[in-house]
């Protein structure tokens, strides 16, 4: 059952829980993820990152990952995950993925804030939802944040998720992707009053070390979004 990310949203928060959203550059995964969802009669989150295109085109792994939504006796969102050029982001919605992630988190804040308007306007048109990042992680690939996180500021996350009109946020709040450069230090704090203080769906990217989820520990639904596979 093909959903949208609004609708997969919706879900999580009548449930108290957290979706899972796992990358599916290959037909293995793809089949693994959408098996085990519907023998756990679970939602879940199909993902293709903009950073696999060269080991998975998004012409052809996306058409293959919207028919399998669509067969599924479980709703699934078709996401797209760190997309960060908007022609890329058209081409998903085009093919037919019901989400969107425009990650701008290593611009400028204001380049970041255009661009996501941008994205959300896009995807409006293709009756997607939008998750956005802001703050940044460590170990993105030549980022800022290479050595250690930049911390989403809870002000600055109100301002932004109201100028943009997004439907989820995924902050930085000390998680990672790939190895951890430096020691962890979650701010499942920061966590909570950004949830409280935007009303929105928060998203955990990366790794926390821990077998909890963070999001559900700070009170939380969401996603839980694994990128590395």
């Amino acid at each position: 059952m093909l959903v949208n990310l609004k609708e997969i949203l919706a879900i999580a928060e009548e449930r108290k829980c957290a979706v899972g959203a796992f990358n599916t550059p290959n037909l293995e995964c793809l089949l693994a993820v959408i098996d085990a969802a519907q023998k756990l009669g679970t939602p879940v989150i199909i993902s293709h990152a903009e950073l696999h295109e060269s080991i998975s085109p998004l012409e052809k792994i996306g058409p293959v990952m919207v028919q399998a939504a669509e067969k599924a006796s479980v709703p699934v969102c078709v996401q797209l995950d760190h997309g960060e050029t908007l022609e890329y982001i058209e081409r998903s919605l085009e093919i037919g993925f019901t989400g969107i992630m425009y990650d701008g988190s290593l611009l400028p804040y204001e380049d970041n804030l255009v661009n996501t308007k941008k994205a959300v306007a896009m995807a409006r048109k293709f009756n997607a939802g939008v998750e956005a990042e802001l703050g940044a992680m460590p170990s993105r690939e030549g980022g800022e944040a290479a050595s250690g996180p930049v911390y989403t500021d809870p002000a600055q996350a109100v301002e932004f998720c109201r100028e943009t009109g997004i439907d989820a946020l995924a902050p930085s709040f000390g998680t990672a992707h790939g190895i951890y450069k430096v020691k962890p230090m979650l701010d499942l704090e920061r966590v909570r009053v950004i949830a409280e203080k935007t009303g929105l769906p928060l998203v955990m990217h990366g790794g926390s070390t821990t077998p909890i989820c963070p999001m559900q520990e700070a009170g939380r639904s969401g996603i839980f979004s694994q990128r590395k596979m």
